[in-house]
């Protein structure tokens, strides 16, 4: 039988246009007609001045056409019929100091091809405000929604519960402390959970290089517990051996434990629930040096399919990877 396939992909993802060099975001060349049938987030964080984009899409190189953010000014995706130069013009105008719905309104005055384009822009000045666009030509299901500091649009989904999802899940941490990169991933996530068929019984396990997903009440042993569902005592202490988690660490609630024991603790329960598809992001930051090892062992074994993304190259050598897709070369 095939082994599911494992995809590296290196550098940062989907944020990256907040911190690389703009030259990174300028293609040399596009065709006439760009067709971004897809769904995205753009969003601002007025307490941090974070600003951001998250996009997903079948066709390649999207982050160099959907996605148009600028610092100390706001965001802008622009999808569908793609008119790529909608991500400087609209910049350059909340920059000037016109609304989104200002700024919006002027461009599509002015574009003989509005019926088919696709468009958010969400500034982060006070006043600045957010509009979107949705031509009535656009591939169905097409539409947008907005809430505080958000904008989400689609075209091309199985319907307006994909964009429902992003939204709620963006909401849900609007009081949290977490970066804006991550809470725009997390919600691009719910969407993406929403529009796609995943087969029955087939698990699927994240780690988040935040612990979020862990209940920082619950002890070791009890979080452990629940992972492995099933097996002995003495099966879960012998696994959580080689994770070394010993007997004091599993008394211990993982709120008190070190960032490195906690990753650790993480990975043992990925590996109990044993997934189908498992997702890791950065699974190295946050980790003492000397319990990578451990880990890359552990992911070397796991017998599922695997996107990881990893900007440390001597840690994915460990790891049997199938294919790689160096984001900083889209």
């Amino acid at each position: 039988m095939r082994s599911p396939v494992r995809l590296w992909l290196a550098s940062t993802l989907a944020i990256s246009a907040l911190t690389l060099d703009a030259r990174c975001q300028e293609p040399v060349t596009w065709k006439p007609e760009l067709e971004f049938s897809t769904f995205s987030i753009a969003a601002v964080d007025p307490a941090t001045g974070e600003v951001g984009v998250a996009v997903t899409t079948r066709v390649a190189c999207v982050g160099n056409g959907v996605p148009w953010v600028r610092a100390g000014v706001g965001a802008v995706a622009t999808q569908a019929n793609t008119r790529t130069e909608y991500g400087n013009e609209l910049l350059d105008w909340l920059a000037q100091g016109l609304t989104a719905p200002q700024a919006l309104g002027r461009a599509v005055a002015a574009d003989t091809g509005a019926a088919r384009r696709q468009v958010g822009v969400i500034g982060l000045q006070a006043g600045a405000g957010s509009a979107q666009h949705t031509g009535e030509r656009t591939n169905p299901w097409a539409g947008h929604r907005a809430g505080a500091n958000y904008v989400t649009q689609g075209n091309l989904l199985v319907g307006p519960e994909v964009l429902a999802a992003v939204a709620q899940s963006f909401e849900s941490t609007a009081a949290s402390d977490r970066h804006l990169a991550d809470r725009l991933i997390e919600a691009l996530a719910a969407g993406h959970a929403k529009g796609e068929h995943v087969s029955p019984g087939i698990r699927i396990g994240y780690y988040r290089q935040d612990f979020s997903t862990l209940d920082f009440e619950a002890t070791v042993h009890e979080a452990l517990r629940e992972a492995a569902r099933q097996g002995t005592e003495q099966d879960l202490r012998s696994h959580a051996a080689g994770f070394l988690i010993d007997a004091e660490v599993l008394r211990t609630k993982i709120g008190a434990l070190s960032e490195g024991q906690k990753g650790l603790v993480a990975f043992a329960g990925i590996c109990l629930l044993r997934p189908g598809l498992l997702i890791l992001d950065e699974p190295t930051n946050h980790i003492n040096f000397r319990h990578i090892p451990v880990i890359a062992a552990a992911l070397d074994k796991y017998e599922g399919a695997m996107i990881l993304v990893s900007h440390v190259p001597d840690f994915v050598k460990k790891i049997r990877i199938d294919q790689t897709l160096d984001l900083a070369e889209l």
